[in-house]
């Protein structure tokens, strides 16, 4: 991991402590993971004041529904989001204090798992350099979605809202913490990944070995083993780490399960409100008050920044699945490298090739929300579809409306 990496994730790991939704610590002695009192208490202080300014403000929200209902579309969908993403966030809170064991008790466990898996099988450059190269397009991505799109907040929605500066603001702290929160779960899910790569590798090196490459001066094998014996072994191992890996996988998108299903439908309503504004605004010649071309730069650049972030979070859960995918091709194609043996000595090694096909049938891997929905590049896709048929509707109801006018 290079020095930028370091400086990035830790960047996010001290902004977190600050906003309350870390209320541990990792020490930089052992690496593990503890928690102090004084920690402890900072951490629930600003907790604490992130529920009293969620109160606060469902207190002193305008419950009218006639009011509500006389806001454009766009700014209807952007306050329903601003509530879901309270309930988010309120939801991180808590969770992030009655989980709070065990997270630590996962990250422990996991970063034990790390060290011993890396010792045995170092991370190559190529996984190295492409974890980087992830990291930092999501941290900054993440930076600068958060920068824009608080900064559109005040720039064009508050004089459209007519809201207060303390609304706004809560606006733009929930966009903030959201967006760290579920940060940590792609960084344990991109941790995650760098294995499954790792293994993939290893995979790969045993799917297309032959003995003719195997001597005492080229591998580390002890003269008089069974070569193949020595690969039913490895094999044996990799299926092991692989069924550890799927359970932690299980583990993390358990515990940032409610969080993505509400990161999910902020998406899903957002997308659903920009292309209906951007119709609005280019066919209709729709101009909210005080539209300026700063209005146009800071919509484009919250817009850009926030699709790159999209992108970059959906990208790196569904990296997870490709992984799974290429373990399995790669066990289909083996017989394409492995030569032909004598069935005493493929006894051994074809046993492990198929319990570790079984094991992938048994266990895939499935990244579920609230454990009902499996989030994979088809559902992607049909949210995505579902998305521009909704605004579709809801631009012809706009024609309609305006015909009847």
């Amino acid at each position: 991991m290079r020095t930028c990496t370091r400086c990035l994730i830790a960047s996010c790991y001290y902004a977190s402590q600050l906003l309350g939704i870390l209320a541990f610590r990792y020490h930089p002695q052992t690496g593990r993971v503890n928690t102090t009192r004084r920690l402890t208490i900072f951490c629930a202080a600003m907790s604490l004041t992130l529920l009293a300014i969620i109160i606060k403000v469902l207190v002193n929200f305008d419950w009218n529904l006639e009011n509500f209902l006389a806001y454009k579309f766009h700014l209807k969908v952007r306050i329903t989001v601003f509530l879901i993403r309270m309930c988010a966030v309120s939801i991180t809170v808590i969770l992030n204090w009655q989980k709070r064991g065990q997270f630590m008790t996962t990250l422990n466990e996991f970063q034990l798992l790390q060290q011993k898996f890396q010792k045995k099988w170092p991370i190559s450059q190529k996984v190295e350099n492409d974890y980087d190269e992830e990291i930092a397009i999501k941290i900054v991505g993440n930076l600068f979605s958060n920068i824009f799109m608080s900064l559109e907040l005040y720039v064009v929605f508050k004089p459209q809202l007519q809201w207060s500066n303390f609304f706004i603001s809560v606006m733009a702290l929930m966009v903030i913490v959201e967006n760290m929160a579920m940060l940590h779960f792609y960084i344990a899910i991109a941790d995650i990944n760098v294995l499954l790569a790792i293994l993939n590798e290893q995979l790969q090196r045993i799917c297309q070995a032959s003995p003719e490459i195997f001597n005492h001066e080229t591998t580390p094998f002890r003269p008089g083993m069974d070569q193949y014996l020595l690969l039913s072994h490895e094999l044996n191992t990799l299926a092991l780490y692989h069924l550890i890996l799927v359970k932690f996988i299980n583990r993390v998108t358990a515990l940032y399960e409610i969080q993505g299903s509400c990161v999910l439908l902020a998406m899903y309503m957002n997308h659903a409100a920009i292309i209906y504004a951007s119709f609005m605004f280019l066919y209709h010649d729709y101009n909210p008050s005080k539209w300026s071309e700063w209005s146009t730069l800071v919509t484009s650049l919250a817009l850009f920044f926030y699709f790159l972030d999209m992108r970059a979070y959906r990208t790196g859960i569904l990296r997870t699945q490709e992984k799974f995918v290429e373990m399995v091709y790669l066990l289909k194609s083996r017989e394409l490298y492995w030569p032909v043996l004598e069935e005493s000595q493929q006894d051994s090694l074809e046993n492990s090739f198929k319990n570790f096909s079984l094991q992938l049938a048994k266990f895939p891997v499935e990244m579920k929300l609230v454990g009902l929905f499996k989030f994979d590049r088809s559902m992607a896709f049909s949210i995505f579809g579902s998305t521009i048929s909704n605004a579709i509707v809801l631009i012809q109801y706009d024609y309609k409306n305006n015909s009847d006018e």
